[in-house]
């Protein structure tokens, strides 16, 4: 269990260090029984990780590419 709680520990913070969720938005969004899948996880739409900061935006992987065309070029 213990060993669980670590690695939970260290998604949490590579997370909330590379996305602007804190750590306890995401621990909540985690633990939400009422939106869990199989036991596994909260499902969130694309539109709702950008509202809660997990993603910048939704788009195509047009868009994904021409932005890192873009950011390889500055």
């Amino acid at each position: 269990l213990d060993y669980f709680r670590n690695m939970q520990e260290r998604i949490v913070g590579f997370v909330s260090s590379h996305s602007d969720i804190n750590c306890d938005r995401f621990r909540e969004l985690m633990l939400a029984s009422g939106e869990l899948v199989m036991d596994l996880g909260t499902v969130l739409s694309g539109e709702r990780a950008v509202q809660e900061g997990l993603i910048d935006e939704v788009g195509s992987l047009r868009d994904a590419l021409s932005g890192l065309y873009a950011m390889c070029n500055n």
